[in-house]
């Protein structure tokens, strides 16, 4: 329809009784640019033939590709639904309606609704974005209320981007308080922002402070910092902490300022957190032995396999245990993301043919990671194998959904519309490119 039809006959299915073809001629209309519907479908946000819930964002969206900020009205009138906050928020910093985004973050700060994470980390965005300096009180409430680790991150830097001085400030404040939660929040900042000139307040609070979770902190911020000089004293809080709940965090410290001396710690800790069942605990040795090099021992490193399976798979691959490859292999398919970013480093040939096996598996996720892998081993003898799966995916009912890869070249990951990608691998094996 949307190929054959002009848009005027795209634009009358925004009365349809069916909700997805309105859906559809919203976005049809947006991606050509029609700006001379933008009022017929605005009228889907408040008229008697609204729609509801999340599909009420493809027409935020759609406003704020056609640039109707003469909608902004309506558009902030959405914040108050939680399934739309998230695109409505954002279509109105693009606007720069700023006083509109400050009245955004005053909700979530008043938990007005049930937010969630998500709808936190949209409206700092939004503020950011638009340089809203005006909502730096807003912020710093917000910082001090919610505990999500994530969150505080972006509001931290949000502050910093916003006001330098008066954040740098107000961390200093916080570091001198009383009470133990604005202490640890002033740790966690100015690591996060890597105010290194504040190191030696920090290594005051690691040396002097009675609190335990006071002086993990203060080790984290100093991990962060690569000053090695503290390892002994950050490895002498492993002892104190006879519960093992934050073991994982000092660890982590241990990890990232190479602490050499501390390995056999950090192995016999790997071995109670298996033993206990402690995941977080588990992954952080692994990770933290990967750092230091320790391919010694990498046979306690892959009995973690079934335990913590994407932290160990990354390092035995980092570590080039290459008598592990089959073992990865193996878990190709409870794992299929972290098997593929162990297979790609290890750079392995041999793995093809298992790999070709996995592009006949009934998860169809596993049979498109199965193709990536295969695509970036540079395994151009299987492109025929792999174009027959595009084609699969063609004809059944995944083409778009979406799949998360690894980009190896900026350790980022990336979704692509898994029909595009495996199209893509196929054009590029046939065309003889380079891995990309």
């Amino acid at each position: 329809l949307a190929e054959n039809s002009n848009l005027k006959e795209v634009a009358s299915l925004l009365k349809s009784n069916d909700n997805r073809i309105k859906v559809f001629a919203v976005n049809k209309l947006a991606s050509a640019g029609a700006k001379e519907f933008i009022s017929d479908i605005a009228e889907l946000l408040s008229g008697d033939n609204k729609l509801q819930g999340f599909d009420r964002n493809n027409v935020i969206i759609a406003l704020g590709k056609l640039g109707a900020i003469e909608y902004k009205d309506n558009i902030a009138k959405c914040l108050h639904d939680i399934s739309n906050f998230c695109d409505a928020v954002a279509v109105l910093a693009e606007f720069g309606a700023k006083n509109e985004v400050i009245s955004a973050l005053r909700m979530v700060v008043s938990y007005k609704y049930s937010f969630e994470t998500i709808h936190f980390q949209s409206v700092v965005k939004a503020v950011v974005s638009i340089n809203a300096s005006e909502a730096f009180d807003d912020l710093v409430l917000l910082l001090k209320k919610h505990g999500n680790q994530d969150l505080k991150k972006e509001i931290i830097n949000a502050l910093f981007f916003l006001n330098k001085k008066e954040s740098n400030e107000l961390f200093l404040d916080m570091l001198s308080a009383h009470d133990s939660a604005s202490k640890a929040t002033a740790l966690f900042a100015l690591g996060e922002l890597g105010l290194t000139e504040y190191k030696g307040e920090i290594a005051d609070v690691l040396v002097h402070e009675k609190d335990l979770w006071l002086r993990i902190e203060a080790a984290v911020a100093l991990a962060k910092f690569q000053e090695p000089k503290y390892s002994d004293e950050i490895a002498g809080l492993l002892e104190q902490d006879s519960e093992k709940r934050s073991s994982d965090r000092i660890v982590w410290a241990l990890g990232k300022l190479k602490a050499k001396d501390h390995a056999d710690k950090i192995v016999e800790l790997l071995k109670i957190g298996r033993t206990s069942l402690n995941s977080n605990l588990v992954g952080a040795c692994i990770d933290a032995l990967r750092e230091l090099g320790a391919s010694q021992y990498k046979k306690e490193i892959a009995r973690s396999l079934s335990t913590s399976t994407s932290a160990a798979m990354i390092a035995l691959a980092s570590l080039g245990c290459r008598e592990y490859i089959q073992n990865i292999v193996e878990m190709f398919e409870l794992s299929p993301y972290d098997a593929m970013r162990a297979l790609v480093m290890f750079n392995s040939l041999s793995v093809q043919s298992d790999l070709e096996t996995l592009l006949l598996h009934d998860n169809w996720g596993v049979r498109c990671y199965a193709a990536y892998t295969l695509f970036k081993l540079g395994c151009k003898d299987s492109v025929g194998k792999i174009k027959r799966l595009a084609k699969w995916i063609e004809l059944n009912p995944c083409p778009s959904e979406k799949l998360t890869v690894y980009d190896f070249e900026t350790n980022t990951t990336k979704d692509f519309i898994v029909a595009d990608l495996l199209n893509q691998i196929v054009q590029d094996l046939e065309n003889n490119k380079p891995k990309k």
